[in-house]
């Protein structure tokens, strides 16, 4: 948790995973108590929903960046990196 010192009362909440495979599947693992909680959470934060976004390695090959990018604003369904359907 990180507080940004330019913006009072702004905090940045920050997770490190090894892949965007496991990314998807931490999404896949949310108990009802998990959500539960989260929207409990949420009723503190002032100006509607947080802003969440995603950032990857800037050493990925550029192919599989735009795949994610892809994935993200067209709400495709969850591939691979190289393309294959993510088993659930």
């Amino acid at each position: 948790m990180f507080e940004d010192v330019g913006e009072d009362g702004r905090f940045v909440e920050i997770f490190l995973v090894d892949s965007w495979l496991e990314h998807l599947r931490q999404h896949e693992r949310v108990t009802n108590a998990d959500r539960v909680l989260q929207e409990s959470i949420a009723r503190f934060h002032i100006s509607g929903t947080p802003k969440v976004i995603h950032l990857i390695a800037a050493d990925l090959a550029r192919g599989s960046a735009d795949a994610i990018r892809r994935q993200l604003m067209m709400d495709e369904a969850p591939t691979t990196l190289e393309g294959r359907p993510l088993s659930r």
